[in-house]
C-alpha cells in the first residue's frame, strides 16, 4: 500500500468536503498531529483509522 498516495487522497477528500483536520480528529477520535502525520505520507494508518477517517468523510475505503 502506497501510504503517501492515501494520505493525500484523505486531504484531498477532507478538503473537498471542507472539513478540518480538527473536525476530522474529533469525528475519528484520533489526534490531530496524527492525521497530519497521515496526510503527508510519514506515519502508517491503521486500518482502524482508515476505516474511521472513510465514514467520517462519507467515502468507501477502496476509494481512499
Amino acid at each position: 500500500m502506497d501510504y503517501c498516495k492515501l494520505g493525500l487522497r484523505i486531504k484531498e477528500i477532507r478538503k473537498k468536503r471542507r472539513m478540518s483536520q480538527q473536525t476530522l480528529s474529533y469525528e475519528i477520535d484520533y489526534s490531530i498531529p496524527h492525521i497530519s502525520h497521515v496526510e503527508n505520507g510519514s506515519t502508517k494508518a491503521s486500518l482502524d483509522f482508515i476505516v474511521k477517517a472513510a465514514n467520517a468523510l462519507h467515502t468507501t475505503t477502496d476509494h481512499l
